[in-house]
């Protein structure tokens, strides 16, 4: 099975495309759109895919935050492309008004607001889109020889989420330790499993979600790669977390804003298992600090894609 996973350079948000090879054919998995600035190379990464006769097996919106769903907003009120090439989407949201206003967004792109999220919803409806709601730890799907299975959220998280939406508020502050943003709380996390392991993309999800998600056990099966969550923040990560994972790779997709990465996450995973080596792949320039230890290894995949293992590769291509 070959493996090729794109963390697409979309700045500040995210939109990651797996694409699998398996004995059942070419699989395509989408994760996040990014922001507004990200819409060409959105609409570009399904034009690529449309153009190879190939499907999306599954767009995934983690959760929605503009930096997430801004550009698929955009590109899918297009009311001349053919989208039925893509088979399903996971959105969260509560109920949706019968009548709404959508709202054209704030200047802030990461700005945590319901606007966008009915903007999109809005679009996929009218394209025919098909689209599933309400994606809880505990899912799972089945694409070729691969297995999603969910983590995150759970079932508080997803309530505290409602809460949020059904009083449309337009911001939240994160204040200090912990995410406690409601929006990731809802992000939803994944295992990605394979025959012989198994990959974690974490969306923006909360550390105490992703712990108890995580209590489910792949016997026998590695964890070969984990995309962190938040974008790297260190409010979204922990030893606890690191032990639970058990990875050496560590995936972190787009700066945001000058303060993630955290430099503490960087530190934390240094110093885990220190004598081990690990490496850390970003679609970003990562300045090392001296205190890093030669065992960690930081790759700016920009300059050049890395191959994991003979079979799965991990780029950055626009």
């Amino acid at each position: 099975m070959s493996i090729r996973i794109n963390l697409l350079p979309v700045g500040n948000g995210d939109c990651i495309h797996i694409r699998f090879e398996d004995s059942r054919g070419i699989h395509n998995i989408v994760i996040d759109s990014g922001p507004a600035s990200a819409k060409r190379m959105f609409r570009d990464l399904l034009s690529r895919i449309r153009s190879a006769g190939e499907v999306v097996d599954l767009l995934c919106f983690t959760h929605i935050d503009n930096d997430h769903t801004k550009a698929a907003a955009h590109v899918f009120s297009d009311r001349t492309v053919d989208f039925s090439f893509i088979r399903q989407v996971w959105l969260n949201t509560g109920e949706i008004p019968s009548f709404h206003a959508v709202a054209s967004g704030s200047a802030n792109e990461t700005l945590m607001t319901v606007d966008c999220a009915l903007h999109l919803y809005d679009a996929l409806i009218k394209r025919e889109i098909p689209v599933r709601g309400e994606i809880l730890a505990g899912t799972y799907l089945t694409i070729g020889e691969a297995v999603i299975r969910v983590i995150s959220p759970g079932k508080e998280q997803h309530n505290c989420f409602m809460d949020y939406w059904n009083a449309k508020c337009r911001d939240v502050d994160m204040g200090v330790g912990d995410d406690t943003s409601p929006t990731n709380g809802d992000s939803i996390a994944f295992y990605l499993e394979f025959e012989d392991g198994y990959m974690a993309f974490l969306g923006d999800a909360h550390v105490n979600a992703l712990m108890e998600g995580m209590k489910q056990e792949l016997p026998g099966k590695k964890c070969l790669l984990a995309k962190l969550a938040h974008h790297g923040s260190i409010h979204n990560l922990s030893t606890g977390l690191l032990e639970r994972m058990n990875t050496n790779c560590f995936l972190i997709s787009s700066k945001s804003g000058g303060m993630r990465p955290s430099r503490e996450t960087i530190d934390l995973i240094a110093s885990y298992h220190k004598s081990e080596k690990k490496v850390i792949l970003c679609n970003f320039e990562l300045k090392r600090s001296e205190d890093v230890p030669d065992e960690t290894e930081i790759v700016n995949l920009l300059d050049s894609e890395y191959r994991l293992e003979p079979d799965v590769i991990i780029c950055a291509e626009k």
